[in-house]
Order: C-alpha cells, then sequence, then structure tokens
C-alpha cells in the first residue's frame, strides 16, 4: 500500500499563512482593546496612562486593520491599490507606536529627573504629547502616496522612513540612559511617589526593549534590500516570520502590563472574576436552576459591579 505524503508549499501564500496572520489579528486586536478598557477605570486613569492608552490604540489598529490588509495582500498579491493600502497604514501604525514610546521614555524621564516641574505639567501638555506621534503616523502615509505618484524619489522616502524610526529610537534610549544614571546616584529614602515613578519607566523600557526586538529584524532587511539588489529575492518563508514576529510586538504591553502593573492586574482579575460570576448565572437561569448564592457572595459581585 502506498500513501501520498505533500508537504505544505512555504514559497507561496497558504492556509497556513492565512490562519497564523488571523489568529494574529484576533488576539492583539482583543488584548489592545481589553488593556484601553482597563486603563480608562477610574483607579487607572492617571495622566501618564493616557499615553499607554494611545499606544495601545495603535495597536490595536495594527490587528484590525494592518493584519487583514496584509492577509488580503497575501491571497490577492497583485492588486496594487490594495498593497498600497497596506503600506500606508503599516507605516501609520508602527510610526504611531515608535514615537510614543518616544513620547512615553521622555515623559518618564522628565518624572524622575525633574519630579517638581512634571506635577506642574498641565493636560495641555499631554495632549500635544499624545497627538504629535499620530500627526508624524499622517506625515507617514502621506510620503508614501507621494513615492506612490513620482513625487518624490524612492531615495527621498528611504531617508524619511528611517528617520522615523531612528530618531525616537536614538531619544528613547538617551531618556533611559538618563534615567539610569539618575538611579544610580538617588538616595536610599527615596519617596515613595519616586518609586512608583521609576516602576514604570521600568516596565516601559520593557515593552522598548521588546519593540526594538521584534522590529529590528524587519528594519535592518529593509535597509539591506534598498542598497543590495541580489539581496531583494528574499525567501517567502524568512520574509512572513519576520511580519508575524512584528504584528506579535503589539501584543506584548498585554502581557507585560499585568505583570508589572499592580492596579492594572488588581482591576483585571476584578473584572474577569466579575464577568465570570456573570456567565456562570446567566448558564444557570437557562437551565431553569435557582441559584442559591450567600449574601456575601452578591454584596461582592456588587462591589465588583462597580468597576465594569
Amino acid at each position: 500500500m502506498h500513501f501520498r505524503t505533500s508537504a505544505m508549499d512555504f514559497t507561496h501564500w497558504n492556509t497556513f499563512w492565512t490562519v497564523t496572520f488571523s489568529l494574529t489579528a484576533i488576539v492583539v486586536t482583543t488584548g489592545n482593546l481589553i488593556t484601553t478598557r482597563m486603563f480608562l477605570k477610574k483607579r487607572l486613569r492617571k495622566r501618564p496612562h493616557f499615553l499607554l492608552i494611545s499606544l495601545a490604540i495603535a495597536d490595536m489598529l495594527v490587528g484590525a486593520l494592518s493584519v487583514p490588509l496584509y492577509i488580503a495582500v497575501g491571497i490577492h498579491s497583485n492588486k496594487l491599490l490594495l498593497n498600497l493600502s497596506f503600506q500606508c497604514v503599516d507605516i501609520f501604525t508602527g510610526v504611531i507606536s515608535i514615537f510614543t514610546l518616544a513620547s512615553i521614555s521622555l515623559e518618564r524621564m522628565h518624572a524622575i529627573v525633574w519630579p517638581f516641574r512634571h506635577r506642574a505639567l498641565t493636560s495641555n501638555f499631554y495632549k500635544c504629547v499624545i497627538g504629535i506621534p499620530w500627526i508624524v503616523g499622517l506625515l507617514g502615509i502621506l510620503s508614501r502616496v507621494l513615492l506612490h505618484f513620482y513625487m518624490i524619489s524612492p531615495l527621498a522616502f528611504f531617508v524619511i522612513i528611517n528617520a522615523s524610526v531612528s530618531t525616537p529610537l536614538l531619544f528613547t534610549s538617551m531618556a533611559y540612559f538618563v534615567m539610569w544614571r539618575k538611579h544610580r546616584c538617588r538616595h536610599p529614602d527615596m519617596p515613595q511617589a519616586a518609586g512608583r515613578d521609576e516602576k514604570l519607566a521600568k516596565t516601559l523600557f520593557l515593552i522598548t526593549g521588546a519593540f526594538i526586538i521584534t522590529w529590528l529584524p524587519f528594519h535592518v532587511i529593509n535597509i539591506v534590500i534598498f542598497f543590495c539588489l541580489p539581496c531583494r529575492s528574499l525567501p517567502y518563508l524568512m520574509i512572513h516570520i519576520m511580519k508575524v514576529l512584528q504584528f506579535s510586538n503589539s501584543f506584548i504591553n498585554v502581557i507585560v502590563y499585568p505583570l508589572r502593573i499592580s492596579e492594572y492586574k488588581e482591576i483585571l482579575l476584578e473584572t474577569l472574576t466579575y464577568s465570570l460570576a456573570c456567565f456562570t448565572s446567566y448558564r444557570i437561569e437557562g437551565t431553569g436552576i435557582e441559584q442559591t448564592t450567600p449574601d456575601k457572595t452578591s454584596s461582592s459581585s456588587r462591589n465588583h459591579s462597580t468597576y465594569v
């Protein structure tokens, strides 16, 4: 008896890539939607966290727009307008993410190095800090459209995109170096508020480090391809692996926040507990079984409802 064996062809788009990127889109979108909702809770509605909300929204757009468009490009690779739409959205969300990370790093540096000045910052300052990355993201889309209509050269576009990545990374590195020097020179009797600022700075350092690790391969490959014509025939499998790595970065903050921010973890557990209690109650009512819950549990559920 002979068995037919067929290996999946990874040199073209196939069902494996469709399923992989579809799951990535669902996980990234859902995770950042939950993150945004958590930070909008009253206990987490603090000015530094508004920057994290902006980052979560940008990452949510990666799952909701960038990844589905990438799937569409993979299935319909000959659609030029579709490919242009994906590149515009991919540039937009990527530029917002990296500039927001730089803004967060500089804001944390200000909080740690000049704490008294930081407390005097107004809401308008945070609005500007949040808005600037989105404006720069729109400029990234504009540069790609101008390239499409031959209004700027490929070299000019290459310089714009690389400057959009390198400049915020430079400011981010500078900010963390200053915070590191400040941490080494800090007094043992540091106030509790300063300790919280440093803890949040370390959390953001982890997120920024993850961003660099997941984005660096794709960024380096783009530079190599631009200057090396023979290198442009990259293996199909390598391109998709780098894109999975890049898109997965938008889910890393969802994992880091519960591990590093205690208030976030508490509210997340309370929300999940309340949701599970509501689901259990609904299932019991659906089966016609009378639910007998002690008054203490009911009171606890009422307390949880205040966070939802």
